[in-house]
């Protein structure tokens, strides 16, 4: 197989993932089995779900992300508590067990994310598609709503196969500036109605550390690099990745 020029940015990543023996195209018949699933999700599919869509859910990721596959929801209880809902993308809804799909995502066994690329588990049609949380759109979920109390305790959880609608494509420094008070007026305007919100996850976020520290856990705060490209794919500089407060909220 040729590859192209060995000066070309980014062809040294292509070898090492070939190396590495990842195949990033798809075979025909997991291609074919994708691209005939519907872009619609059927009435009597979200008439048996639980429905989230009324509910304010929201991805909060990198900048440089390209698939969406969580999203977040949170209220506050009259006891103090919160309910917060996870929800997770639901692959297996759309991946059969023994189909060409199924098999050819166990032999991956997951996405892989080089520098400059992702090779997906699945073809891009799920991965970046359907099964991609994006705003404005509607997607089937696994959902854990859990009710949660002020010393971090779930007090009840219920695990649902459910359907929602994202609000908003939230990225960790723009959410960060935003809880500071120094985001730019267009990231105030698009954050301000899921303000309460964000509060309250803030809240959470520090609520569930305090209780995984009273049990004696590590925070493990290592310093990641980022590798930055110029426009033409070749590296510009190394940067130290700042680890955010908004980091800490999802990890949570």
């Amino acid at each position: 197989e040729v590859l192209g020029n060995p000066d070309t940015p980014g062809i040294d990543v292509t070898m090492i993932v070939l190396d590495a023996g990842v195949d990033p195209d798809f075979a025909p018949a997991v291609l074919a089995e994708a691209e005939a699933i519907p872009d619609g999700i059927p009435d009597g599919e979200v008439r048996r779900r639980t429905d989230f869509r009324a509910v304010a859910t929201f991805t909060m990721d990198g900048i440089t992300a390209k698939d969406f596959d969580d999203a977040l929801s949170i209220e506050r209880l009259d006891d103090g508590g919160w309910r917060l809902g996870v929800h997770i993308a639901d692959v297996a809804h759309y991946v059969g067990e023994g189909s060409a799909l199924d098999a050819e995502a166990y032999n991956r066994g997951t996405s892989i994310y080089p520098v400059d690329r992702v090779v997906p588990m699945l073809p891009e049609k799920l991965s970046n598609h359907l099964c991609s949380l994006k705003p404005g759109e509607d997607r089937l979920t696994l959902s854990c709503v859990m009710d949660i109390d002020s010393r971090g305790r779930v007090s009840e959880y219920a695990i649902h196969e459910g359907v929602i609608r994202s609000r908003h494509r939230l990225v960790y420094e723009d959410v960060q500036a935003f809880m500071d008070g120094r985001a730019a007026m267009t990231t105030i305007r698009e954050l301000g109605e899921i303000r309460e919100q964000l509060d309250a996850l803030y809240e959470l976020r520090g609520v569930l550390t305090e209780m995984r520290t009273r049990r004696g856990a590590l925070d493990l705060d290592v310093t990641e690099t980022e590798v930055v490209f110029d426009d033409d794919g070749a590296v510009k500089e190394l940067a130290r990745r700042q680890r955010l407060g908004s980091h800490r909220l999802v990890e949570e």
